[in-house]
């Protein structure tokens, strides 16, 4: 293949990836803010791992929590929401933490309301954790999706029609 033909396939490929996101904007944002989620929770467990030998585990777990927290932020305003909006990166740094501590609390809470109340949770607690971290994601993506990014992307029905 010549270069030429690779970069009108490259420049093809981008096109169409771009014309999926704006067709399908709220899956592929969804999709996206668990991906980013995702190489978070590894970032996470990794830098756990690497830091309990010299600090112990209480300050290896906040540092890591830090430090993911940070990766999602910059992942997600870089890639899943790419914001327009004019507030500072601190402010949006904050409002992404505060967000971010939201959803844990709600996680936390619905998996011990299921684990409580719902016999097959009870059973397998496994069940009640995949409740909580639904619940947590689903807090958090709405949150990071009209608060802490403010796409200033209108739905179709507000868009203007030519």
């Amino acid at each position: 293949m010549s270069r030429s033909t690779q970069n009108d396939f490259v420049g093809k490929l981008l096109q169409r990836c771009h014309q999926v996101r704006k067709d399908y904007a709220e899956l592929t944002r969804a999709l996206l803010f668990g991906l980013v989620g995702l190489s978070g929770m590894l970032i996470d467990l990794g830098t756990l791992y690497l830091l309990i030998p010299a600090t112990g585990f209480a300050a290896a777990r906040a540092i890591a929590i830090v430090i993911a927290m940070t990766w999602n932020f910059v992942l997600n305003r870089a890639v899943t929401f790419r914001s327009e909006t004019h507030d500072s990166l601190l402010q949006q740094y904050w409002r992404f933490v505060f967000s971010c501590s939201l959803g844990a609390a709600v996680n936390w809470s619905v998996s011990l309301l299921l684990a409580a109340n719902v016999a097959i949770c009870r059973e397998h607690v496994l069940l009640s954790a995949v409740g909580g971290v639904l619940a947590g994601f689903l807090l958090n993506f709405q949150l990071c999706r009209r608060w802490v990014f403010g796409s200033s992307e209108k739905p179709d029905s507000e868009r203007p029609t030519e």
